[in-house]
């Protein structure tokens, strides 16, 4: 869907599912739970294409440390 289609709305929903996503891995990360962390920054990488045009996507630890 290119971004003349989506929605404001459909952008800010992205957005927050994405937030979510990074609060809960860096979260897990912090209390150990090493795969529900990996789980959760999988999704944070994979919603970056949906919203990196919209806003600028903040750099997240090193590959290595998830």
């Amino acid at each position: 869907m290119s971004d003349s289609n989506r929605s404001k709305r459909q952008l800010e929903s992205l957005l927050r599912v994405r937030d979510w996503h990074l609060s809960s891995a860096l979260r897990a990360q912090a209390d150990g739970r090493r795969e529900e962390a990996q789980f959760h920054m999988q999704y944070y990488r994979l919603l970056g294409p949906a919203v990196d045009k919209s806003e600028p996507t903040m750099e997240v630890a090193a590959e290595g440390s998830w």
